[in-house]
């Protein structure tokens, strides 16, 4: 089997040599374009790998760390420092262990460690775990497949087993690394221990801030601490071969494998039972093909989006099970045949996909347009339905409106498969926060634009951390209203207390109490501390005659429950566009009970 995976290593970078040039002389020539592929210059990997003969050792490091990237390697995204780690040799194919980021704030590559000495192939043993000086520090060179993700609560780099230098084996041992000392550590965590083997997979899981991984023997979960972490074996299953990669969505809180011609889900919904679903899946359906495609959940469209090489990206509506495939000019070309794995993400930062893949050419981002034209429309499911066949919300009365959200109890019921109880949560407090450093907790309006943020609290009446919630919705009354630009909005997870007269500066100003990071504190949909990637985005267009504006913020409150987050639901609303011009949503304050913001949540009973 080694000698097999060897020849294919072999062949797959001949077939490479040969396209190589033509992406290059793509890349001469094209221009910077709005949308589409976008090459980012200086990033090649060859640049910052280790010379020939480095460290006084004979082996030319310069040369072989092309199968950082062709040997069966991935990598993950750090949303934090909004780079993309690469990491991987192993096998006969490369001996060097660095590791490699490519740091998208600078637009260049790095080489965070150096390669440890003396190399795997000259130790005493067949395939090390570690090298020199084995003090858990050194993880050996190995090809990594998809078993590399960033646990983005924790702030590290989580990585197992692998075929490792130089004879190809495996081992179940899990590696830590922390990107503030850029040094790995090797940890000894609880539970039932994955099964060290080729072809892991495994995606993060931002709902619950856990690593899922299948291990070709069943799927697990990984929660890490400081003390090593724990393994929980989810379900037992069968193997799938070595040419998957994995991806979570977060929105629908399912697993998914694709590759090798094979497509399977795993459905982690609360109340759900937990079994491997192989789909049949229609459309573009060529990637389903791929070997190790790159997979990365995309927040705005709520899809994940593959790249396996070429122009062509793959969106995936689980919903009907189909692939829709888009062509953008100037892409990096063909992708290394040996898989492209955690080497392809979104990243929130950019409002783009970023991807790395032959060591001797630049990284490439795509912007697609569908980030900024054609964001899902505001309605929800449940006033869809309601909606249907009656008149626009253009022409319905106040007095209508209101008949709408006292019945959408009962729509949201009927609509769902499920029987659910609802509750109807009206905030304890809110108020906005403007660079004018006034304080506006008192008024009868909410104003939202670039100098304008919304923070509202709702009591948890009727909800903890043990309540399934089937669906949770944010409502707000827009008040009518001049025609302006659309705003784009952004949900994210309020935390720490504030007063109700709370500031730009101060979230309690009668004891000069200031906010831990100014103005306001949250928590976006990657757990990063004032991070970018909102659980809901929505395009807000303006109706003159008032209209009700909705969130989906189902994921908000779920991760709300699994921090154990005491008392009230924090709820932070920004602007994402440049709109000067605030729009006026009903506050807590107003006159009219009726038109008060909403927290609906949908409980499974």
């Amino acid at each position: 089997m080694i000698s097999r995976k060897l020849m294919m290593a072999h062949a797959c970078l001949t077939l490479f040599v040969f396209l190589v040039s033509l992406p290059l002389l793509q890349a001469a020539t094209k221009s910077t374009v709005q949308y589409g592929w976008q090459e980012i210059p200086g990033t090649t990997l060859k640049s910052v790998c280790p010379a020939k003969g480095y460290n006084g050792i004979d082996y030319n490091f310069s040369f072989y760390c092309q199968n950082v990237t062709a040997a069966w390697n991935g990598g993950a995204y750090d949303s934090k420092r909004n780079r993309l780690y690469i990491w991987g040799g192993g096998h006969t194919d490369y001996m060097g262990n660095e590791i490699y980021a490519l740091d998208l704030d600078q637009n260049r590559m790095l080489r965070l460690t150096s390669p440890a000495t003396p190399l795997a192939n000259t130790m005493v043993g067949s395939n090390p775990s570690e090298l020199m000086p084995e003090n858990g520090t050194q993880p050996n060179s190995r090809h990594t497949y998809d078993a590399v993700a960033y646990l983005a609560d924790d702030d590290r780099l989580w990585a197992f087993s692998g075929s490792l230098a130089p004879n190809g084996g495996t081992d179940s041992i899990t590696w830590i690394f922390n990107p503030n000392d850029n040094k790995w550590k090797r940890v000894s965590p609880k539970g039932t221990l994955p099964r060290g083997n080729y072809g892991i997979v495994s995606a993060y899981n931002p709902n619950t801030g856990d690593v899922l991984l299948h291990d070709q023997h069943g799927l697990f979960s990984y929660h890490y601490t400081s003390q090593g972490g724990i393994y929980t074996r989810l379900v037992e299953d069968k193997d799938y071969g070595i040419h998957l990669s994995a991806e979570f969505d977060p929105s629908r809180h399912v697993f998914l494998m694709v590759g090798g011609g094979q497509v399977f889900v795993y459905d982690l919904s609360p109340g759900k039972s937990l079994q491997r679903m192989q789909l049949t899946t229609t459309g573009d359906n060529e990637i389903v093909d791929s070997q190790g495609p790159g997979l990365a959940y995309d927040p705005l469209l709520k899809q994940i989006v593959a790249w396996a090489g070429g122009n062509k990206v793959y969106m995936f509506d689980l919903d009907t099970k189909s692939w829709q495939a888009t062509a953008y000019n100037g892409d990096p070309g063909p992708a290394i045949c040996n898989g492209t794995f955690g080497r392809w993400a979104y990243t929130p930062k950019l409002n783009a996909f970023v991807t790395y893949n032959w060591y001797e050419n630049n990284a490439f981002l795509l912007r697609i347009p569908h980030h900024t034209s054609a964001v899902r429309a505001i309605k929800t499911d449940v006033l869809e339905r309601f909606n249907k066949d009656k008149k626009s919300p253009q022409a319905r009365s106040q007095n209508n409106r209101f008949e709408q959200s006292t019945r959408i109890s009962k729509v949201a019921r009927q609509s769902s498969n499920t029987t659910s109880d609802i509750v109807v949560l009206q905030p304890s407090k809110d108020t906005f926060l403007t660079i004018s450093r006034d304080s506006h907790g008192r008024q009868t309006d909410l104003q939202l634009s670039t100098n304008h943020r919304i923070l509202a609290k709702f009591p948890a009446l009727g909800v903890d951390k043990n309540t399934q919630i089937e669906r949770a919705t944010l409502r707000m009354y827009q008040v009518k209203s001049q025609p302006m630009s659309p705003i784009y909005t952004g949900i994210f997870l309020g935390t720490d207390d504030w007063k109700e007269d709370s500031t730009w500066d101060y979230r309690d100003p009668a004891t000069k109490t200031k906010w831990l990071h100014a103005p306001g504190d949250w928590v976006d949909r990657s757990g990063i501390v004032q991070g970018g990637q909102p659980f809901d985005l929505q395009q807000v267009v303006v109706n003159p005659e008032g209209q009700w504006l909705e969130w989906e913020v189902t994921d908000l409150v779920r991760r709300w429950q699994a921090k154990n987050e005491a008392g009230e639901i924090g709820i932070v609303i920004k602007s994402l566009s440049g709109q000067e011009q605030p729009i006026h949503l009903m506050s807590r304050e107003s006159k009219d009970t009726r038109l008060r913001p909403q927290l609906i949540i949908e409980k499974v009973q």
